[in-house]
């Protein structure tokens, strides 16, 4: 491997950096805003769900209540990249003002090779290990909060969206 080759982690990655409750959180939102999702991404989504989310008594888990579901929807996001990928992708398009914020703040701070949409073709190869050096996700929620001061979020958002949006995990 040359010196100059970059090691990719894994979307389930990301894992690491989330509190389950948090994990919780971003699964519930996504399921409750499912019908504002284009048809084909809602489809997607359904598709990913019936193949990775198993809920004890029902063959379909698309039809079980909602708290079964994310409690089920979780564990499966901690083992499967394709799930996480999906529920990523679509998580982002719904935080359009997020995201829209994040990327404008992260641009200011000089960050590089920012994307909305992230042009991964292999799911066990979907972010780069490091944040900048000396950037937390405490440090840069700081920042994010001074630049946007009224703009209603939290740490967790604002993290999972910089991690999206510039294609690394942090270092912390």
């Amino acid at each position: 491997m040359s010196a100059k080759e970059e090691i990719y982690l894994p979307f389930k990655a990301v894992n690491v950096y989330m509190q389950p409750d948090y994990r919780k959180s971003v699964v519930e939102y996504l399921l409750t805003h499912i019908k504002k999702l284009k048809a084909n991404d809602k489809a997607r989504l359904i598709a990913a769900i019936k193949k990775y989310v198993k809920v004890n008594g029902f063959r379909n888990p698309t039809l079980a209540p909602l708290s079964l579901k994310v409690n089920a929807y979780a564990q499966a996001f901690e083992k499967e990249s394709s799930l996480v990928r999906i529920t990523l992708e679509l998580w982002v398009l719904l935080q359009k003002k997020l995201r829209t914020n994040v990327k404008s703040f992260l641009q200011t701070k000089k960050w590089k090779c920012l994307s909305m949409d992230r042009e991964i073709i292999d799911d066990e190869e979907a972010f780069l290990p490091k944040w900048p050096k000396s950037q937390t996700s405490e440090k840069v929620f700081k920042a994010f909060k001074k630049v946007f001061p009224d703009f209603k979020t939290n740490q967790d958002d604002v993290s999972l969206m910089t991690i999206w949006i510039s294609g690394h995990l942090p270092t912390e």
